[in-house]
């Protein structure tokens, strides 16, 4: 074996695991068809252990994360945005192997009362897979709405929008997890005699939850209100996303007729 880097060509003195004038990895053994799928994955999910760090510390102290970052902490937790992606991703990976004909977004609930109160021309699984087309693109577009809200809420700490955007984008990440593993469960469940959307009711409660855990270690408020701005926020949420999907699943109902 040549003893020098192939990357950069500077000469090695000993079998090394890392190049020690560029810090390339040192390949010792022939590409295998594993390696391709373990490098290929890295290289489109950014899947390594902290992904797993950031999921298992957002779910019990998601704070820390979001202020790691924000202190300028890089190698310990993923990035907001290639997690943010990478959850995503698996979002739509779910709705596109499950079954069509049960609506399973979160959002769907809102727009099929209004649809069926409105309109029965138009069979709703159609609506639906309309609306999911728009589901990820309104998610990203909602990220520096619900920083605005919080910058607003909050406005007497010292975050910068930016750092609002970094909170929120974690915050929006975990929520959409957890929409997949309710919706997962439901129909892993479905056989049993539980309530009709009985996942569906228990999501609000436990993002209220989630919302109070990142909210007041992060902004550290000692006002009254400090219970409060959670729940304002909780609500401008719901109600902007709402307004969204009310409008899209009217244009839908309007362009299929």
């Amino acid at each position: 074996m040549d003893p020098r880097c192939r990357n950069c060509q500077h000469p090695l003195a000993a079998p090394p695991h890392y190049c020690p004038a560029c810090g390339a990895k040192v390949i010792h053994e022939r590409l295998r068809v594993g390696h391709l799928l373990e490098q290929g994955l890295a290289s489109v999910f950014n899947v390594d252990n902290r992904f797993w760090q950031t999921f298992l510390t957002l779910l019990h102290t998601p704070s820390r994360v979001a202020l790691s970052y924000i202190a300028g902490v890089r190698k310990r937790y993923l990035a907001p945005l290639p997690y943010f992606v990478f959850i995503t991703a698996l979002y739509g990976l779910f709705f596109l192997v499950a079954d069509s004909d049960k609506s399973g977004y979160f959002h769907e609930q809102f727009i099929r009362g209004f649809f069926e109160g409105a309109e029965k021309s138009v069979a709703w699984p159609q609506v639906a897979a309309r609306l999911r087309v728009f589901s990820l693109p309104i998610m990203l577009a909602t990220i520096p709405l619900c920083a605005l809200a919080t910058w607003f809420l909050y406005r007497k700490t010292d975050y910068n929008y930016a750092e609002h955007l970094v909170l929120n984008t974690y915050w929006l990440a975990q929520f959409i997890l957890a929409d997949v593993v309710f919706q997962v469960l439901d129909r892993a469940l479905s056989s049993l005699p539980l309530p009709d959307q009985l996942f569906n009711l228990l999501l609000l409660p436990l993002l209220t939850w989630f919302t109070y855990r990142l909210h007041i270690p992060v902004f550290q408020s000692t006002s009254l209100w400090r219970f409060a701005k959670p729940l304002v926020f909780m609500l401008a949420f719901l109600v902007l996303m709402s307004i969204f999907y009310i409008s899209i699943g009217y244009l839908t109902v309007t362009s299929l007729n």
